[in-house]
């Protein structure tokens, strides 16, 4: 059975590759890398939600619900059908907020706000994508043990 550090590592690749495959091709590559980055964290964090759901106090026989194929393919919808309306709305309110920014003096405590709310946005959006990645990661790590994933 995959150990916790076997979760985060996959979940982090999983999460951070799932993130900058999504961003798009305008991105400019500072914002790319910090929501690629956010998408790793969040990765980690997804892949850690089947055992925070249902930890292993029973042994290997702790899967239920958190750990079945139902609620891997029901994450892999719910992900598909509104992963990329949230980074879009997110990357909107960063872009927003960060050409919002550039009307403001270089000294101007709002402009730093502006920034600093641009930063949130975009590291949200790479959350978003990687959470999803990283729990689905969980699942099939677990898939691939003797024991498999139970069916509901």
């Amino acid at each position: 059975m995959p150990k916790r550090p076997a979760h985060d590592f996959v979940g982090c690749f999983a999460g951070a590759t799932a993130t900058a495959a999504l961003a798009p091709d305008g991105l400019p590559a500072f914002f790319r890398a910090l929501e690629t980055a956010s998408g790793g964290i969040g990765g980690v964090w997804g892949s850690r939600i089947p055992d925070s759901l249902e930890p292993a106090t029973r042994g290997p026989n702790h899967r239920a619900f958190a750990h079945s194929l139902v609620a891997g393919a029901s994450s892999v919808i719910a992900a598909r059908a509104h992963a990329r309306q949230g980074q879009a709305f997110c990357r909107a309110r960063a872009a927003q907020a960060v050409s919002g920014a550039l009307e403001h003096s270089p000294g101007c405590p709002t402009r730093l706000w502006l920034q600093l709310v641009g930063f949130f946005f975009t590291i949200l959006a790479g959350l978003l994508a990687g959470v999803a990645a990283g729990f689905i990661s969980h699942l099939v790590l677990d898939g691939l043990t003797p024991a498999g994933l139970p069916f509901l």
